[in-house]
């Protein structure tokens, strides 16, 4: 039986690829945009309009609870609203993006009661041509997921903006110390540091 404190929200950076599914299978799971490929997540979130429209026959066939942003033509569990406070205790009645869908789905976590929150496949780190937050066309191969397929050439992309995301992600990381409860990133090799950083091997601490 999975335990209702613990949850892991995945990211879709290269470093997923290393990642076991059977484990992930123990867990509680968040995960965005095309994680399909690699992982169908208990929960799943699409904020981002560029993404829900390249993804919208895919979404609306998965098994998870999903949550895709109101603006979208895409059908889904739960609708979200992009107009909510820098951290959302209502994501139901609207959710901040904080320049990162994984944001999203931390908010998300905290609402369902979670305590510890494990990331995994948030390399935080991008190589491209362009501005944060530019749209562009992608060209050639994707170097940036865990696939190389997962932005096809000649796809629209957002850039990322990774300042803005550490600053929700500080955010975040205050929120849940102050509730006692706890976000931890097991990605390898991550470029993220606002959490504090462990192996990825505690997961399977929590098996014993």
């Amino acid at each position: 039986m999975k335990d209702p404190s613990i949850c892991i929200i995945l990211g879709n950076g290269p470093s997923l690829r290393d990642v076991d599914n059977s484990l992930l299978d123990n867990f509680y799971t968040f995960g965005s945009n095309g994680i399909y490929d690699k992982y169908i997540p208990d929960f799943y979130v699409c904020i981002n309009l560029l993404e829900a429209e390249r993804r919208k026959n895919v979404i609306e066939t998965l098994d998870s609870m999903t949550f895709v942003s109101i603006e979208s033509n895409v059908s889904c569990t739960i609708p979200l609203t992009s107009l909510g406070p820098e951290f959302s205790f209502t994501p139901y009645e609207s959710i901040c993006q904080g320049n990162t869908v994984t944001y999203v789905c931390i908010q998300l976590a905290y609402f369902f009661g979670f305590k510890t929150v494990y990331l995994l496949g948030v390399d935080h780190k991008y190589k491209y041509t362009g501005f944060s937050d530019e749209k562009i066309i992608w060209h050639g191969e994707d170097v940036n997921h865990f696939s190389s397929e997962y932005i096809k050439d000649g796809d629209n992309w957002n850039c990322p903006n990774l300042e803005m995301s550490e600053h929700y992600y500080k955010l975040a990381n205050d929120i849940f110390k102050r509730n006692k409860r706890k976000i931890i990133n097991l990605t390898r090799g991550t470029a993220l540091t606002v959490f504090p950083i462990e192996d990825e091997d505690v997961l399977y601490n929590h098996l014993r």
